[in-house]
């Protein structure tokens, strides 16, 4: 280890988590990205179906296929009984956003139809690119069986985006086979038909793929908690299975992380539960 290890876990996962001057904003989002996975990795260690979890992109067999600007959103992908698209029985894309000075500012349909920068491009079309890769490499109905696509945040989604999203899935319950948006958007309220019809300008899908895509969208994970309750949450679940010096075991499980996460982790398989053992010093589970 770098730093010698202090005896209080916070402190020690906090000395980490120390952002450099001027990079206030950019580092609050980058430490709360490696909590998050760091909080899937101890996953891998009480869920037998979890398989898998990479950073930045797919596993290799999925990366060898895909387009990589069409994962540009992919934060974090969670493999459950397999590791690849093929072998799994799901497959969870995560894209994370955080907020530190406006945590309580909403997710509305304008706000994710909106390019982040000039010339970039929006969450709901980084979303979307998602899907539409899939769709490309795999058969529509396994696709449907496997993928979720998640946006986890810090901060909540709107009440009527909520509720159109609601109304949209709860139509498409009933409807398996392929829906064009059209069609959709007349069986839903006037003010979820103009939600939604903001999110589909914005998304860059085709009609059918779109509704296929709202069948997807998860967004159960915004009101997400802040980054000292999820430093809290990760000493918890890391001290099910640690016993001991827990401030060293949290350490080196957020070193392991972040380096998953920098550019030479390119190409990396992600991590799995031989991975973290070996990371917390532990040759298996009890």
């Amino acid at each position: 280890m770098p730093h010698e290890a202090s005896s209080d876990p916070r402190a020690a996962l906090q000395g980490r988590l120390a952002a450099p001057p001027g990079a206030r904003e950019s580092g609050a989002g980058d430490q709360f990205h490696v909590l998050w996975a760091a909080r899937k990795a101890v996953a891998l260690l009480s869920h037998p179906e979890l398989r898998r979890v990479v950073l930045e992109g797919l596993t290799p067999p999925d990366e060898a296929i895909a387009d990589p600007h069409e994962l540009l959103g992919v934060d974090l992908s969670e493999y459950f009984g397999g590791e690849s698209f093929e072998t799994a029985s799901k497959v969870a894309l995560s894209q994370l956003k955080y907020s530190s000075r406006n945590p309580t500012t909403a997710w509305t349909a304008a706000r994710l139809a909106r390019p982040a920068r000039k010339g970039g491009a929006s969450v709901v079309r980084r979303l979307g690119e998602q899907l539409a890769s899939f769709l490309r490499n795999h058969d529509r109905a396994e696709v449907l069986a496997k993928l979720e696509i998640r946006l986890v945040s810090n901060q909540p989604i709107s009440k009527k985006l909520e509720d159109a999203l609601a109304a949209a899935k709860a139509e498409l319950a009933t409807r398996p086979r392929q829906v064009s948006f059209t069609d959709l958007e007349r069986r839903l309220p006037n003010s979820a038909q103009a939600e939604l019809l903001r999110l589909f300008e914005a998304s860059g899908l085709g009609t059918r793929q779109f509704s296929d895509f709202l069948r997807l969208l998860d967004l159960s994970a915004t009101r997400a908690d802040a980054r000292s309750i999820q430093e809290t949450k990760l000493l918890q679940e890391l001290g099910q299975h640690v016993a001991g010096n827990l401030s060293a075991a949290a350490n080196a499980l957020y070193l392991r992380v972040l380096r998953e996460g920098l550019p030479e982790g390119a190409g990396s398989p992600g991590l799995d539960r031989n991975e973290i053992l070996a990371t917390l010093g532990r040759s298996g589970i009890r």
